[in-house]
């Protein structure tokens, strides 16, 4: 059994997933999903239903068992055969350790690196796509995104900019950062249209792409983000913030000649590293 920690936004909950399911599929083994998170969390929402994942939520017994708390497992420590593991991330950043983990384990960080999960890489695309029909607007955009040449943009802001604490760690990508990835998608693909995601559209409006006609503002799935996520992948290239939600807007878009230009700077603090974005996608 592997137990994993689901808490914060959609795009954290995928990775802390596709780590779990990585870990399961490896010992042949169940995945449970503690999502007891959301009983005191009122700014986020459990939001895993919406996809094509194996949905198995687990118990309190369940975390007793990995905690060393049942009679059977006091035994087995005074024997010496615990196999109590629970496994906090103390940073960001690959662990090598994580996919090194064995069996009755409990998975509790944010785990945003690809190389958590990249073994198993086919079934994370087939499982975590929205498996939820979309609505009539949504259905008319996710044709109109598959007749151009498509280019997502996405502007986290919200409480990157509102939250002090928040913005000291992860900081905004600057208007100079999508000015040049804008000009370079331009440059490299042909006709690029663009369909622009945020949660501050009008900021958004009046900050990036002035002056170009072909775009798209999708403001209309407020409260439904697994929406906009489905239009994010369904784009055949990609201008991502410093947001996991992005990031899977451009990773589960499965297509080898895709273009995504990414933050080279993913947090505001300079001495935090990480290994979130693939070596493929451009930097800037």
């Amino acid at each position: 059994m592997i137990i994993v920690n689901i808490f914060g936004g959609i795009g954290n909950q995928l990775f802390q997933y596709a780590a779990g399911r990585q870990l399961a599929e490896k010992h042949r083994t169940d995945l449970k999903l503690d999502i007891d998170n959301y009983k005191t969390d009122n700014r986020r929402q459990y939001s895993l239903h919406y996809f094509n994942i194996k949905e198995n939520f687990c118990t309190a017994g369940d975390k007793a068992i990995i905690n060393g708390k049942t009679t059977w497992q006091k035994l087995s420590n005074k024997a010496g055969l615990s196999s109590r593991k629970i496994y906090t991330e103390r940073g960001p950043g690959f662990n090598k350790n994580i996919i090194g983990a064995g069996d009755n384990v409990y998975l509790d960080g944010y785990w945003q690196s690809e190389r958590y999960f990249k073994p198993i890489e086919k079934i994370i695309r087939a499982e975590c796509r929205v498996k939820e029909l979309p609505s009539a607007i949504n259905k008319d955009f996710a044709d109109k995104i598959g007749s151009v040449n498509a280019v997502s943009i996405h502007v986290r802001r919200g409480d990157f900019v509102t939250n002090k604490e928040t913005n000291a760690y992860h900081g905004v990508c600057s208007i100079d950062y999508y000015q040049q990835a804008i000009g370079q998608m331009i440059a490299m693909i042909k006709d690029p249209y663009f369909f622009v995601f945020s949660d501050d559209i009008e900021w958004t409006k009046v900050n990036i792409l002035t002056g170009i006609h072909t775009v798209e503002y999708i403001d209309h799935n407020t409260g439904v983000d697994f929406e906009d996520l489905r239009l994010m992948y369904l784009c055949k290239h990609h201008i991502i913030a410093n947001s996991s939600f992005s990031w899977w807007g451009a990773w589960l878009n499965d297509s080898t000649d895709k273009k995504v230009i990414a933050p080279v700077k993913w947090f505001q603090s300079q001495s935090v590293t990480s290994d979130i974005v693939p070596e493929n996608w451009i930097k800037i």
